[in-house]
């Protein structure tokens, strides 16, 4: 299943939670640049559907924020994140943009392809990542 389900109550006071299924996951670095990716495009060199990139950079200092870049416009710009847990599976991120918002981001990866994102997920989310596998 393929999209987004928003899961929230506004008669609760609790934070949103979005949902969004992938089937690939991809991490790159360049230089003090790190990037993971998701898309459901089988060519890694288009993106013509659904698709969702969180960037950091260390070159400059900066407020320890995060950038987003998605088709879903609820999930673009600069966000502060509060903790992020990694498996094999998913990618879950407590992030704060204009109010908390727990993103899980469900995703097909390799074995092989995992460890290079696990490597590139914990140098963005430092100790702010906690492992599940």
């Amino acid at each position: 299943m393929r999209g987004v389900r928003p899961v929230w109550n506004a008669d609760v006071n609790q934070d949103e939670m979005i949902e969004k299924i992938f089937e690939h996951a991809s991490a790159s670095e360049a230089g003090d640049y790190y990037q993971v990716s998701f898309d459901d495009d089988d060519d890694p060199e288009s993106i013509d559907g659904p698709y969702l990139l969180i960037q950091r950079q260390f070159e400059f200092p900066d407020d320890d924020s995060y950038y987003l870049e998605s088709d879903d416009t609820r999930l673009c710009g600069h966000v502060k994140v509060r903790a992020a847990t990694l498996s094999s599976e998913f990618l879950s991120i407590d992030l704060l943009a204009d109010g908390w918002t727990t993103l899980r981001i469900r995703y097909g990866i390799s074995q092989g392809d995992f460890e290079e994102f696990e490597r590139i997920v914990t140098i963005m989310f430092g100790d702010k990542v906690f492992r599940l596998d």
